[in-house]
């Protein structure tokens, strides 16, 4: 019998993998060399090695991947957030504009007058 599940539970067994893979590569290294297993590189930092490897570019200095660095950083915080709010099935977005083309909105409509 199979266990289903969820696609982000999926997508962070496979990053733990992969991330474990290179963890496991690095601590037989440094054991080899009689020194402590190295502290694994955190999320965003795997993330901007990704990055870098898919789209490799001879612009990359310092102040650019500091910048990329940080919006991962904030793509990922707000990942979380938005992962973390509950959500039902009938839930669906507000309809901002009529149904009908016809039917013109005034502000005063609009903003609920």
């Amino acid at each position: 019998m199979t266990d289903n599940i969820d696609r982000r539970e999926f997508a962070r067994w496979m990053a733990c993998g992969i991330a474990g893979a290179g963890v496991v590569g690095t601590a037989r290294l440094t054991a080899a060399a009689d020194e402590p297993p190295a502290k694994p590189p955190s999320l965003p930092v795997l993330v901007l090695a990704r990055i870098m490897e898919e789209f490799p570019s001879e612009r990359y200095d310092e102040m650019v991947i500091e910048n990329i660095l940080n919006d991962v950083r904030s793509d990922l915080t707000r990942g979380r957030e938005l992962s973390a709010f509950p959500l039902k099935n009938g839930d669906e977005p507000a309809i901002v504009f009529p149904a009908d083309a016809r039917t013109r909105l005034s502000v005063r409509h609009a903003e609920g007058r």
